[in-house]
């Protein structure tokens, strides 16, 4: 369990919990036994869990958002594969001749097959 130090010293080793751990400075996070962290969360003003970050990506994208597996297909079309089923996207990555793991499903799938187009479209050497 991960234990962020909130104090002001440029060094704070564990007094409380007996772990020797050592944390560098304010907002500086360590790897503690579930029970010693415990201990260490009962001195809030010294100790606390740590934030969690999320990433900005998602923040602007928004939480139900997709990811875009949109190609541009033939005569200005788009073939979009999140809304092609796995079995579709299989048969894509077939007739296309796409060195895909055809064991994949979902967007594992439609990823391996992006990436695979884009590897194929890039020039050699």
């Amino acid at each position: 369990m991960q234990v962020q130090y909130i104090g002001n010293k440029p060094l704070k080793t564990d007094n409380v919990a007996g772990t020797g751990l050592v944390w560098n400075g304010h907002g500086d996070v360590q790897d503690v036994p579930e029970a010693a962290a415990a201990k260490l969360l009962r001195h809030p003003d010294v100790w606390a869990l740590p934030a969690v970050e999320t990433e900005p990506e998602k923040e602007q994208q928004g939480l139900d958002s997709k990811p875009d597996f949109k190609l541009a297909g033939p005569d200005d079309t788009v073939i979009d594969l999140a809304e092609m089923d796995d079995k579709a996207v299989k048969a894509f990555a077939t007739e296309h001749k796409l060195d895909v793991d055809l064991r994949k499903k979902g967007d594992a799938l439609r990823g391996a097959v992006m990436a695979a187009i884009d590897a194929a479209a890039k020039p050699e050497g």
